[in-house]
């Protein structure tokens, strides 16, 4: 491409790590989404409390995101 060695190796090691790093993240987070393990750890009850968490999702901003009830 730039008729280097050195340039071609630099690009070649650039897409290589950024090909296995998407696949490991894929691996990783794809387990994690059937599992949800992400929705456990971010249950916000505990971590902001029983009157936070009332007020949080009270918030017209919320309200506007969630869907309506059935």
């Amino acid at each position: 491409m730039f008729s280097s060695l050195f340039f071609d190796s630099v690009i070649a090691m650039i897409t290589l790590y950024l090909i296995f790093s998407q696949l490991a993240l894929s691996l990783v987070v794809l387990p994690a989404g059937f599992l949800n393990t992400r929705g456990c750890y971010l249950y916000l009850r505990t971590i902001l409390g029983p009157r936070a968490w009332i007020a949080f999702y009270a918030s017209a901003v919320i309200q506007a995101l969630m869907l309506p009830p059935e």
